[in-house]
């Protein structure tokens, strides 16, 4: 899959610490390999976000994206459960 990064994402990852972003990583990578891994929660998102899907990269940290082709996303945000769920 191919991925592209939106700057509010970028912003976003640069301002975490490097465990954050371990995580993060390791998730696209998961996200790269195999879309839909148990392990990354993929789905489909609600409300304002409804064109969208995320994947937890931790307990409490998701990457929202949406599919752009059949193999290629586009990472808009990643931020904490409670930023983009109130």
């Amino acid at each position: 899959m191919n991925m592209s990064y939106g700057k509010l994402f970028d912003e976003q990852f640069s301002k975490m610490s490097t465990g954050q972003q371990r995580h993060v990583r390791d998730a696209i990578e998961l996200f790269s390999n195999k879309h839909m891994h148990p392990r990354i929660r993929d789905y489909l998102l609600k409300t304002a976000w409804a064109k969208y899907r995320s994947v937890s990269a931790d307990a409490d940290l998701r990457l929202h994206y949406r599919i752009l082709k059949k193999d290629a996303a586009l990472f808009m945000v990643v931020g904490f459960h409670d930023n983009y769920y109130r």
